[in-house]
C-alpha cells in the first residue's frame, strides 16, 4: 500500500527546494565567520544595529 503509484505524497515527505546559489552564498558566509577572531566577531555584533538599521520597522503614522 505504501508504494501505490497513484497515492499523493504526504506533506511530511516533501523536501523544500533549495537554490544552489543561495547554498553557495551561505557556505561562503559560514567560512568567513569561521575565520573571524573573537575580537572581530564582537566588533561585528556591536555594529549590526547600524548595519541593518534599514530592517527596523518604521513607526506608524498617527491619524490627524
Amino acid at each position: 500500500m505504501a508504494s501505490e503509484p497513484n497515492t499523493p505524497p504526504t506533506v511530511l515527505s516533501r523536501v523544500p527546494r533549495r537554490s544552489a546559489c543561495a547554498a553557495q552564498a551561505r557556505e561562503r558566509e559560514q567560512e568567513r565567520i569561521r575565520r573571524l577572531s573573537v575580537q572581530e566577531r564582537i566588533s561585528a555584533a556591536l555594529t549590526m544595529g547600524a548595519r541593518y538599521s534599514w530592517l527596523k520597522p518604521r513607526p506608524a503614522k498617527t491619524p490627524v
